[in-house]
């Protein structure tokens, strides 16, 4: 990895370890898995994998009591939007996100 790649990867850390400890996982947090993932292609580990893959799962859980009920069609579209659109493209695209635990 180069420099200016490696100081991306640094900044997209930060970010996502400022999410962490402000409480916030979204799907921002899923792209920036995904630019970390192109960044470090070549060194992507497991746990990276497993975080992406868990991020994912709360993304879409999160959904699935609504306090609202007008808001009853969320998971749904969580569903939707994340497994079947985001995940089917990593799929597709071969990336290396990809790993058992996701797929199930």
């Amino acid at each position: 990895m180069n420099l200016p790649s490696a100081l991306k990867a640094y900044s997209v850390l930060t970010k996502i370890s400022d999410s962490l400890i402000r409480g916030k996982v979204d799907e921002g947090t899923l792209d920036l898995l995904e630019i970390l993932e192109k960044l470090q292609s070549s060194v992507l580990k497991e746990s990276h994998k497993s975080a992406y893959c868990w991020t994912a799962v709360e993304c879409t859980l999160r959904f699935m009591w609504p306090l609202d009920p007008s808001s009853d069609g969320l998971f749904t579209d969580s569903v939707e939007r994340i497994w079947t659109k985001r995940i089917g493209v990593l799929k597709e695209s071969g990336s290396g996100l990809e790993s058992d635990e996701l797929l199930k």
